[in-house]
């Protein structure tokens, strides 16, 4: 059966989570996946960009239904920019055979997130 299975969107504003750059590697590893937390590292992340993940983790959670932690789930862009799901085993043995779709916008502060899911 095709057709869609969930919609989520979410909205978060960088000044909500500005402060999480200065958390610890050991914090961070709680909130971003391990794929993440090394893009991080190597390219430096802004509030924007770090708010944008955190929105997708939500719109996700809201558009699955699927509870998880927020390290199993990796929001990484493919080499065009347009961003995608990186899943943990956990939540690819939960989601099946569903596709994702994500997109991710900035303005003036915040970042939101639209997922939807659709049944293959």
């Amino acid at each position: 059966m095709s057709g869609v299975f969930g919609v989520g969107v979410d909205l978060v504003y960088e000044k909500e989570v500005i402060h999480w750059l200065d958390w610890s590697e050991e914090r961070l590893k709680k909130t971003l996946h391990p794929k993440e937390l090394k893009d991080m590292k190597s390219s430096k992340w802004s509030a924007e960009k770090l708010a944008s993940r955190i929105a997708a983790k939500e719109a996700f959670y809201k558009a699955s239904g699927i509870a998880f932690k927020a390290n199993e789930l990796g929001v990484l862009n493919d080499t065009k920019g347009k961003p995608f799901f990186y899943f943990s085993e956990k939540i690819k043995s939960k989601i099946e055979s569903k596709k994702s779709y994500l997109s991710i916008s900035h303005s003036s502060g915040c970042s939101i997130a639209f997922v939807v899911i659709e049944n293959d």
